[in-house]
């Protein structure tokens, strides 16, 4: 009984190795490229006390060269509750700069404490503000 021959061995062995390193650059330029391609993180967050809008926060574009539109890529949650994007300084944040922002939805009592989400492109920020 023959079984495969050494040369159609060693093709399929070759083709399966290209193969499988394809499939694994493939993947690493695709978690690099999210990484690094309009990431956002929050300097800074606060409450405003029984107003609206109730939260302020800093965002901060780590992109060095794609700016973030705010009213259309960013969303915002507070204690997980959906909340807009309200009155910011600047309607993008250019390439790694900081825009200021408020967020409508009530604020928290004296002496509480609330998580603000901030939800970007290719990540979210999360940063705790005291009321």
């Amino acid at each position: 009984m023959k079984g495969v021959s050494a040369v159609i061995a060693t093709i399929l062995m070759l083709m399966i190795v290209i193969a499988l390193a394809g499939m694994a650059y493939m993947y690493l330029i695709g978690m690099f490229t999210s990484r690094t391609s309009k990431t956002i993180d929050i300097t800074d967050a606060g409450c405003y006390p029984t107003q609206t809008p109730g939260y302020y926060v800093s965002i901060k574009n780590l992109d060095a060269t794609a700016p973030i539109t705010v009213a259309s890529d960013l969303t915002a949650r507070v204690d997980g509750i959906a909340a807009g994007i309200v009155g910011c300084n600047s309607a993008s944040i250019a390439a790694s700069s900081t825009v200021n922002c408020n967020v409508s939805i009530a604020g928290g009592a004296v002496g509480s404490f609330h998580k603000v989400r901030i939800i970007g492109p290719a990540n979210s920020a999360e940063e705790p503000a005291s009321c």
